[in-house]
Order: C-alpha cells, then sequence, then structure tokens
C-alpha cells in the first residue's frame, strides 16, 4: 500500500493473533495496554538498548499521567506527573543509566515544557529527578507543521557512545532549536546555539541527534516552509555541543521533505527522510542522504532510495549494518542495509496497524516507530503505537541481527 502524508484513519478490525509467514522472523508482542479512549491510552514509545544489549521501551500511560519504562525481561518503573499531562517519551541509555525525556502540557499557561528523568539500570531508583530541559515561560516541543498541533514528537535525546555525556534536543517558540547536555555526574549545561536557518522564522519540527564514535554531534531539523521547502537541515558540532557548523540542506530537491533520522557509520553520516516524490502526489517514499563525515559537517552528499511509501522514519546502527523503520497505510515498514547504505532489503512486518487519531488536548497524535539496537544486542527491535477491538498497545516486535 502506499503510504499517504495525510491521509484519514483506517479502521482496524481485528488483532490479527497470526501475522503470517512474511513475519517469521519476527517475534511480535504488545508489552503493553490499555483503553483506546480520549485521555485513557497507552501511546507515544520509544525504545533503547544499551551497548551490552539490555532493551528498554518507554511510553505514555494517560490514565495515571505517567511515564512508564519497561525494561525487556525485568522490572517497570512509572513516575505519575501532577503537573500537567504529558505527552511523548525518546528513551537514551547506556549500561547504568536509563533516561526519558517528554513534553509536559499545562493545564493553567498553556506554556508547554521538555523534562527529562534518569534511573539506574534496574529501575529500582531514580539517579536524576524530574527536571525541566526547556527555557522556562517558553512554549517548547509544539509544531504545528500541517495546521495541526503536533505534540509529543518535537524533542530528541541521546548518549555518547562513552555512556559520559547526555544530550537533549527540542522546538522552541514553533521556531528556534534548542539542546543541553549533561555530564554523568554534573548538572544541566546549555549547548551552544544554533546557526539560524535561512528561511526568517521558519517553523520547524521532528529535531533529532546522533553522537558518533568520535564524539562529534549531528542534529537535523525539518522546516515547515513551502514553498520552498519543508526541507531537512543538518548541524554538527565536534566540541561537544558549544558551537554548530551549519546548517546544510541535506535535501535540496525540492521535493516535500520531512522526519529525519541519523546515523553515522564508518567515514559516513545518513540522514533518513520521508519525501514526496513528485511524480506521485501526495505519497512518499524513505530516502536517504549519505555524506561524508567531517569536521565541517556533511560533504559530498549523494541521495538514495531506503524503500518506497513510507513516513516518518527513524534509522539505527550497530556499527555494522543499517536498520530503517517507518510507517505505512498496513505495515510497519522496515529495511535493512549490510554494505553501508549500497543496497537496502525490505523485511516489512504486516500488521494492519491504526496509529493515528486526534487528542482533545495533544491535537493531532502520530506515533512515532522507532528503531534500535547495539553491537552488544543479538537483535534488532521496532516499537509502535497500535489501536485495535477497543484496545490501545505499545507493540514491540524484534528479529535476530540481519548483518553480522
Amino acid at each position: 500500500m502506499k503510504f499517504m502524508k495525510w491521509s484519514s484513519i483506517v479502521v482496524v478490525i481485528a488483532l490479527l493473533a497470526v501475522w503470517g509467514s512474511q513475519a517469521q522472523d519476527w517475534n511480535i508482542q504488545s508489552v503493553a495496554q490499555g483503553p483506546d479512549a480520549a485521555k485513557q491510552r497507552v501511546l507515544e514509545p520509544d525504545v533503547g538498548v544499551a551497548p551490552n544489549g539490555t532493551t528498554y521501551v518507554s511510553y505514555i500511560d494517560q490514565k495515571a499521567n505517567a511515564i512508564k519504562v519497561i525494561q525487556l525481561g525485568g522490572a517497570t518503573a512509572e513516575l505519575v506527573r501532577d503537573t500537567g499531562r504529558v505527552a511523548g517519551t525518546s528513551i537514551a541509555v547506556t549500561n547504568d543509566l536509563v533516561c526519558v525525556a517528554w513534553e509536559e502540557l499545562s493545564d493553567n499557561t498553556g506554556v508547554h515544557e521538555i523534562w527529562h528523568a534518569c534511573w539506574n539500570a534496574d529501575l529500582s531508583a531514580l539517579v536524576i529527578e524530574p527536571l525541566r530541559s526547556s527555557t522556562e515561560g517558553v512554549i517548547a516541543g509544539q509544531a504545528n507543521g500541517a495546521g495541526w498541533g503536533e505534540f509529543g514528537l518535537n524533542f530528541d535525546n541521546t548518549f555518547s557512545p562513552d555512556g559520559n555525556i547526555y544530550y537533549s534536543i527540542w522546538t522552541e517558540d514553533y521556531s528556534k532549536l534548542v539542546a543541553v547536555k549533561v555530564v554523568v555526574g554534573g548538572g544541566l549545561q546549555p549547548c551552544g546555539e544554533f546557526p539560524a536557518l535561512p528561511i526568517p522564522d521558519a517553523p520547524n519540527r521532528y529535531p533529532t541527534l546522533h553522537v558518533d564514535q568520535d564524539g562529534g554531534v549531528w542534529a537535523a531539523v525539518g522546516d515547515v516552509s513551502y514553498p520552498p521547502g519543508p526541507n531537512i537541515w543538518a548541524f554538527y558540532s565536534s566540541d561537544q555541543c558549544a558551537s554548530w557548523k551549519g546548517p546544510v540542506d541535506v535535501t535540496p530537491t525540492g521535493l516535500y521533505s520531512d522526519g529525519a533520522g541519523i546515523a553515522r557509520l564508518g567515514d559516513k553520516v545518513f540522514f533518513v527522510y520521508d519525501e514526496d516524490q513528485g511524480a506521485d502526489p501526495g505519497h512518499a517514499n524513505i530516502d536517504t542522504t549519505v555524506c561524508d563525515a567531517t569536521l565541517e559537517g556533511p560533504a559530498n552528499c549523494v541521495r538514495r532510495n531506503v524503500y518506497k511509501y513510507g513516513g516518518f522514519p527513524n534509522i539505527a546502527t550497530d556499527g555494522k549494518g543499517l536498520y530503517v523503520t517507518s510507517l505505512n497505510e498496513n505495515e510497519v515498514k522496515f529495511g535493512y542495509s549490510c554494505d553501508g547504505g549500497e543496497k537496502w532489503v525490505e523485511a516489512h512486518i504486516p500488521n494492519k496497524y491504526n496509529t493515528g487519531f486526534r487528542d482533545p488536548d495533544f491535537g493531532a497524535a502520530l506515533s512515532r516507530f522507532r528503531v534500535a539496537t547495539s553491537a552488544g544486542a543479538d537483535k534488532v527491535y521496532v516499537v509502535w503505537f497500535w489501536r485495535a477491538e477497543g484496545k490501545s498497545n505499545i507493540m514491540l516486535a524484534s528479529r535476530p541481527k540481519p548483518c553480522q
């Protein structure tokens, strides 16, 4: 089926107990379940895999107004908030820490904020108590890209490979990109200001972060101008986010590009995104821009197709393979490359999902489809939100890593 970027929601009649032969390599399970009703759902998940292979899933429990974290095969942690509704999760993990960022919607002031908290590895204790990351009094983490309010999608977090620095990024006041870092054992520190996009006051959304094997920090964000965009803009920092090079337009095609993800493998950096192909209006493919990773940022970039029809992608690497997931009308899209992005193999997850809805407070709630693995893991994991048979579900699929 083709992915229609702003299509109406398709109702799923039944949750399939058997996914069929196409999914024989996948183990698919619901790791959390709740009602499918306003302010009652479980939703907006993320997945993280520690260097040693321990896997965690974060999500929002609307009924409890809580951030929840599951260690696969282990404990569950719950962080109940009474200061405002919580929306969205983004998880970053090391062998010792599990950090979750989320958006908090103020019921009184209308100023939404980005927060984070961290647990120890077995989720038995909070190591960093809930802490507001965003600027006090400034609306954060919200976008308005297609004429609707979007919550729970406009922030990201990650760790440096050595686990010593935690980074977080988000949007403020619709048009400003902001990041901070926490050196483990220390406090919150501001990152340098991002150079402005060349489009004055351009709204932006879906910022993302990646720290490479050398400690270089890569960031990307989509602008929401049309015309000439939307495009994906990349930034690079060689000094632990004290300053940024860029922005570099990694999608100078004139087509509608959105929803970036970043991974570095070897001497190349990969920006994955959905892109309206023009000849097929209303539909998007998943493409990647492959660039040389230099100290000045991305250079000598080449655009390649990952697979046809998909949207809002995410990318992960374990240092050997590249793994991309995204949504589509009737399946969870997944592809991998074992040769540095030269050839992509499709291995989609048949699911007949129903992932979108309008929340009375969130506006349009579009679940992110997320993928994660690590060098110490023997599997790759994909997580998504699914509505079926009056239930909301946090779904997790795993399969042995094909790139060894």
